[in-house]
C-alpha cells in the first residue's frame, strides 16, 4: 500500500466527500482530492496524476457515468481504477457502469469500513 497515491473523490455532496476521505485516511491513503462534479474532475485530471477515482453517479453539470465514459476514452487514463458510487436502485445502473468500464460499484448508503476495505483491495491489485 502506498500512501503516495492520489485519489479523486467526485460527489456533489460535501458530506459524502468527507465520509469517503475519512474512510481512505483510515487505511492509510492521505492524498485525497475532492471535487463536486464530473467537469471539475476532468479539469483536475488534466492537472494532477490520479491513481483512483471514486465518483457518484448523479451529479449536476457532468454525471459520474459521463465522467467514466470520458476517462475510458482517454489514452492516459483508460485503465484508471474507477469506482461508481450511487443510490440508484436495481441492477440496470450497475450493469451500465460495469459495461462502460467501472472497476467496481458501491451502493449508498454505505459503511465507511466496507468502502475502506474495497478501496484498499482495488489499489493493491491494480
Amino acid at each position: 500500500m502506498s500512501s503516495e497515491l492520489n485519489i479523486l473523490i467526485v460527489d456533489d455532496s460535501k458530506v459524502i466527500r468527507s465520509m469517503l476521505a475519512d474512510a481512505l485516511k483510515s487505511v492509510g491513503y492521505h492524498n485525497v482530492i475532492s471535487v463536486a462534479n464530473g467537469k471539475e474532475a476532468i479539469d483536475m485530471l488534466l492537472q494532477v496524476k490520479v491513481d483512483l477515482v471514486i465518483s457518484d453517479w448523479n451529479m449536476p453539470i457532468c454525471s459520474g457515468f459521463d465522467l467514466l465514459k470520458s476517462i475510458r476514452q482517454s489514452e492516459g487514463y483508460k485503465d484508471l481504477p474507477f469506482i461508481m458510487l450511487t443510490s440508484e436502485k436495481g441492477n440496470e445502473s450497475f450493469k451500465a457502469a460495469m459495461e462502460a468500464g467501472a472497476t467496481d460499484y458501491i451502493k449508498k448508503p454505505f459503511l465507511k469500513e466496507d468502502v475502506a476495505l474495497k478501496i484498499k483491495s482495488i489499489l493493491e491489485w491494480s
